[in-house]
Formats: structure tokens, C-alpha cells, sequence
């Protein structure tokens, strides 16, 4: 309110204020002096007719002018929600008289403005006229008119609210007219009576649709009862409301919640497709449609072919779990369809390799055996041109005259394979080729085959396949025995920092397998391999220590040292393709 209008409603009260002194000093007839106890029966008389209204006894079980005007704006306000006209007017004179006979100012002004206010929203109607107007309302003498006189007779309605709730012609209306009722009652301090209105509110919710709607009528409803607060009834009640308009709110998807807090698009995929089995699992098959199709809809957003390869995959599996097969056939299509799109060669691995990652999760053998036929199709091609590459980039280079140069070029094309990563993707392609056949998970294990794969990855410098590799030739499994090939791919991998390598090759020079046995390099090796935590390592140097001298610790640790100061710039980089003759071999 701003100040201009703080200053009115002030002087309107003021006025109103001096206006109940002067009728208190004249007859009802403003235009004609009364006795000096017209007043005095006034009163008396409208008591007794509010006595005999209807709604009388509940004003009267006000305690304050000020709850008693309450309870008589609330009532007027239900009236006019429920478009009823009878009493109406009656409890409008009930309202002025009640002003007038208020005692201070700050309360005459409380009431004055709050049924003005009250009243704004009807303003200009028949019943309401102009007393929405502070002034008027405050300067206007009561209106005594036939329904007053009549009420004299009128037998009181046993449940006249109850009937006013019911007359109402909407839910919306009926809601209006019962919040006003409970506010009333309220007021008069009649907690009982407010709880059957508080009642008719919530059947007047249940019957409004608009959520939208039904949300704003109840935060009016909740704040319209705070001052209630603290009696039972009404917090019964707010938390009755609270627990409606919670329900309103949509139920968030299960999924969703899910991959809520998952940023990157392919792991939100994987968690989508595990969660569709889990519910089909459960016997929810249209959750588990729906939480494919949000999978679906993440994929086709996806622009990086390598991720929407991967993220296909684990869809087809998904599919294929839940018994979708036609579907899970076209979606694998569709991922080996992304793979053959991607042109670097170093990407083309690494999306394939993700592939193989996410097929083993398949119990579909003829995925994995596509997946593989395509692995093979796939690993030929990056070789092939990989390979034209190579020699059309050295080609170009020999067309160097001067010598120096020609060397220097070819050095620099080396270093850029090397360095590229592309080698590397497919060693770990052909690595995990070579575990899938030599743990035989999902698939017929094949001791051949993981070893052919694991040596074409060792090849390649893959330091776990040249351990692998080296164990299957140790036993003679998927290849003839040959104890000292494998110390050769144990010390390339050992060199290359592999605690395994380390660990079996440090095991191989204490038993004096394949090796000549040498205590003091078995400690060399199976220190390196405690450092990086190796648990095996671990437990034999607690085994082996006992047996050694301090001349021959002393000299272990010193292996240990010479071996870390070269390993970076000369063994590492020498741990390459094939190993050495087993007999030139060095540990």
C-alpha cells in the first residue's frame, strides 16, 4: 500500500470514527434527532434479531469485535461464492454495526480494510454496490431493510451452512464457499463445526481436474489457515493438503531417475539397457519397451560413430536378453554399419574394440560369432591399410636424394607409427580376441586360437598377451612346449613394467624353470613387481629373503636401481615385436 493510500483509509477511519459518534446521537434517521437511548435499544435490537438469524449463535460465540467481524466477512463471502442472496444482506448491516461498535481505531481500521478488500471481487454487483470502497463502507449507515424485519420469524434452518456448501454450483465455488465457512467457524473458535467444512473442502478438491488449478487453490487454502496453525484440526488438515498437492506432481520415470546424474550419453545407454532386462526380468515388459526406446531416442542423438557403435551393441544385447531377436539383429547390424563409417584408422580399432567389450555380455552365440567374423574383416582392413600407408609414406621418402635426409624421414615416419596409437588399439583388439577364446566364456575355449592371438599381440608389443602367451607355451597348451620362447616374451614384458611379467619370470629364476636358477635376480624381479602392489610377489619375496645373503640383497637392490634408471629410455623401448633367442635373453 503506498502512502497516498495509507493516508485515505486513515481519514476514513478518522471519519468513520466521528460518523459512530454522531449516530450514536441521533435517531435511526440521519436526518432526525433521537433521545439519548436510541442508540443503547438499537444495539439491543440488532442483538436479538442476530440472536434469531441463522448464523446469529455463531457470532456470537465470537470472544472480540474483531473475531466477530471476522466471522461475519467469511460468512458474507460464502453467501456471495454461492450465489446466495437471502441472509446476505442482513450480515453485511451485522458488519457495519459491528465496525461501529468496535472500540479503538487500529481495530475499526483492521476490519474496515479487510472487508473492503474481501469484498473488491464482487464490487458493482446488486448486494455489494459501492462498500468495497473503504470510505463508503466506513461512512455508509447500515441498511435496514424487509429481510431484517422478517428474520424476526424466520425459523432458524437446523444446518444452514451445510445447505449454503451445497447450493454452490462448482467444485471451485463449493470450495470458495467451504474455505469461508472453516474460516468462520474458525474464528468463532468452534473448531468442531470448522472441521466438517475443512471436510467439505477436500471433497470440492477431488472433484477439480486442473492440476494447475488445484495446486493454486490449495497453496490459498494452506495459507488462509496458517494462523490456525496450532490447533490440531487445522494441521491435520494443511498436512492433508500438503499430501494432495504432492500427488499431483508427476511420478518421475524410474529410467530417468536413473541416468539423472550420468553425463556422458554411451554409459547412460548401458545403464538404460541393463535396467530394461532387469524389468522384463520382473514381468514390467511395457516399462521395459519404454526404457529401450529412451535408450533409442540417446543413440540416435549420438554424432561420434565409435560411441553410437558401442551403444548399438549394448542395445542388441539388451534386445536379445529380452527376447526382442529380429530387433536385436537389426540394431547389431546397424552398430557394425557405424564401425565401417569411421575412417582414421586408430578410431575404427578403438570403436571395435568397445564392441568385442560389450558383445561378451551377450548369451547370444551368434552374436559374438558375427562380431567376430566382423572383428576379423575389420582388423584385416585397418592392417591392409596401415600397411599401403606405411609404404606409400616411404616411398615418398626414398625419393630423397640426399641420404642423411632419407634416414632422418624414414627414422621420423618409425616414430610416428609408433606413436600414433593405432598399433596399439590393435594389439588390445587382438589381445582380447585371444581371452575370449582362451577363457572359453560364452564361446568353445580354444587353447589354439588364444594362443595364435595372443602372439600376434605380443607381436605388437601388448605386454599382458606376451604374458599370456608365455604361460600357454610353458605348459604347452594350444602350442608345443617351448620354456625358453616364453622366458624370452616374460622378460619383454617385464621390462615393459608388467608386474605379472615381472612376478612369473621372478617365480621361473628361483624354481630354476626354463632358467638357469639365480636367487639374486629372482629378487630383483619379484621386488618390481611388490612395488606395483603384485600379491604373489608380495608373498615370495616374504619366502625368499630368508635364503639370501646381505651380500646377495645388497646386490638385488642394486639390480633394482640400474634396472629403474634405464628402464625408461632403453629397456622399455627395446621390449618390443619378437624377443630375442632364449639363449641371448637378459634378465
Amino acid at each position: 500500500m503506498n502512502k497516498r493510500n495509507k493516508i485515505i483509509l486513515t481519514i476514513a477511519s478518522l471519519a468513520c470514527f466521528l460518523a459512530l459518534g454522531v449516530i450514536f446521537n441521533n435517531v435511526s434517521d440521519p436526518n432526525a434527532p433521537k433521545g439519548p437511548d436510541t442508540a443503547q435499544e438499537e444495539t439491543i435490537e440488532s442483538k436479538n434479531e442476530t440472536q434469531k438469524n441463522p448464523f446469529g449463535v455463531l457470532t456470537e460465540q465470537a470472544k472480540t469485535k474483531t473475531q466477530k467481524g471476522k466471522v461475519l466477512e467469511h460468512l458474507a463471502l460464502a453467501h456471495l461464492h454461492s450465489e446466495s442472496k437471502g441472509p446476505l444482506q442482513d450480515i453485511l448491516t451485522q458488519c457495519q454495526i459491528n465496525i461501529r461498535e468496535t472500540d479503538t481505531i487500529s481495530e475499526k481500521r483492521e476490519l474496515i480494510a479487510s472487508l473492503a478488500t474481501s469484498l473488491k471481487a464482487f464490487s458493482g454487483s446488486a448486494e455489494i454496490g459501492d462498500l468495497s470502497d473503504p470510505i463508503i463502507l466506513a461512512l455508509s449507515p447500515p441498511e435496514r431493510n424487509k429481510s431484517t424485519e422478517e428474520s424476526k420469524t424466520i425459523q432458524p434452518d437446523p444446518m444452514p451452512l451445510i445447505s449454503l456448501v451445497n447450493s454452490a454450483k462448482s467444485p471451485e465455488s463449493k470450495l470458495s464457499v467451504s474455505q469461508n465457512l472453516v474460516l468462520a467457524n474458525l474464528h468463532a473458535n468452534d473448531s468442531k463445526n470448522a472441521k466438517r467444512f475443512m471436510d467439505s473442502c477436500l471433497e470440492a478438491l477431488a472433484a477439480i481436474t486442473g492440476i494447475e488449478v488445484k495446486e493454486k487453490l490449495i497453496k490459498s487454502l494452506s495459507l488462509s489457515m496458517k494462523a490456525f496453525a496450532e490447533l490440531s484440526e487445522v494441521n491435520n488438515f494443511i498436512v492433508q493438503l500438503e499430501s494432495i498437492k504432492a500427488g499431483l506432481k508427476p511420478k518421475q520415470d524410474p529410467a530417468l531417475a536413473l541416468i539423472e546424474k550420468i553425463q556422458d550419453p554411451q554409459d547412460q545407454v548401458k545403464v538404460l539397457c541393463d535396467f530394461s532386462v532387469t524389468l522384463m526380468g520382473a514381468g514390467d515388459k511395457e516399462q521395459s519397451k519404454a526404457t529401450i526406446e529412451k535408450a533409442q531416442k540417446i543413440i540416435s542423438s549420438m554424432k561420434d560413430k565409435g560411441p553410437q557403435a558401442a551403444s548399438l551393441t549394448h542395445l542388441s544385447v539388451a534386445q536379445s536378453n529380452c527376447g526382442l531377436i529380429e530387433e536385436s539383429k537389426a540394431t547389431l547390424s546397424a552398430a557394425i554399419g557405424s564401425i565401417k563409417e569411421i575412417e582414421p584408422i586408430k578410431e575404427k580399432a578403438a570403436a571395435l574394440n568397445q564392441i568385442i567389450a560389450a558383445i561378451e555380455d551377450s548369451g547370444n552365440e551368434n552374436d559374438k560369432k558375427l562380431i567376430l567374423t566382423q572383428s576379423l574383416s575389420i582388423a584385416k582392413e585397418i592392417q591392409k591399410r596401415g600397411t599401403v600407408m606405411m609404404q606409400q609414406t616411404l616411398a615418398l621418402a626414398s625419393q630423397f636424394k640426399d641420404g642423411k635426409e632419407r634416414a632422418l624421414a624414414i627414422q621420423q615416419i618409425a616414430e610416428a607409427i609408433e606413436s600414433s596409437g593405432a598399433e596399439l588399439e590393435l594389439a588390445n583388439l587382438k589381445f582380447r580376441l585371444g581371452t575370449l577364446y582362451h577363457n572359453g566364456i560364452d564361446l568353445e575355449k580354444n587353447a589354439t586360437q588364444a594362443t595364435e592371438w595372443y602372439q600376434k599381440a605380443a607381436q605388437l608389443g601388448h605386454s599382458n598377451a606376451q604374458v599370456n602367451l608365455a604361460l600357454l607355451l610353458l605348459k604347452g597348451e594350444g602350442a608345443k612346449s617351448n620354456p625358453q620362447e616364453a622366458i624370452g616374451w616374460l622378460v619383454k614384458a617385464a621390462n615393459q613394467g608388467s608386474p605379472e611379467g615381472q612376478a612369473s619370470l621372478g617365480m621361473l629364476y628361483a624354481l630354476g624353470q626354463g632358467v638357469s636358477a639365480d636367487l639374486v635376480v629372482a629378487q630383483k624381479w619379484m621386488t618390481l613387481a611388490a612395488e606395483q602392489g603384485n600379491s604373489e610377489a608380495l608373498i615370495a619375496i616374504k619366502r625368499l629373503e630368508p635364503k639370501l645373503s646381505e651380500e646377495q640383497k645388497n646386490l638385488a637392490t642394486e639390480l633394482v636401481k640400474q634396472w629403474k634408471g634405464k628402464s625408461g629410455a632403453e629397456v622399455k623401448k627395446s621390449a618390443s615385436k619378437e624377443p630375442k633367442k632364449a639363449s641371448d635373453a637378459k634378465a
